[in-house]
């Protein structure tokens, strides 16, 4: 999605703060941020049709989070400085 947007294929994407920040460093494309989409450091989307698996997608979120994997995978992969 970055690289059609810097080669002016579209106009506007949707997608995450710091993954946008890290490709359009990466790949030297100039960005600006509109309104927020999205709020907090994860956010997942389910389609209305698994909605019965949101309580086991829900245990299995704060088990990775009690277990401080969700914060390791941060810190290995996220970098906030850009």
């Amino acid at each position: 999605m970055l690289l059609a947007l810097g080669k002016k294929r579209i106009d506007v994407i949707i997608m995450e703060e710091t993954v946008s920040r890290y490709w359009s460093a990466k790949h030297k494309i100039d960005i600006a941020f509109g309104p927020i989409h999205t709020q907090g450091d994860l956010a997942i989307r389910v389609h209305t049709r698994h909605l019965d698996k949101l309580p086991k997608i829900n245990a299995a979120i704060d088990h990775l989070r009690e277990t401080g994997k969700i914060q390791a995978v941060l810190d290995k992969y996220a970098d906030f400085s850009l």
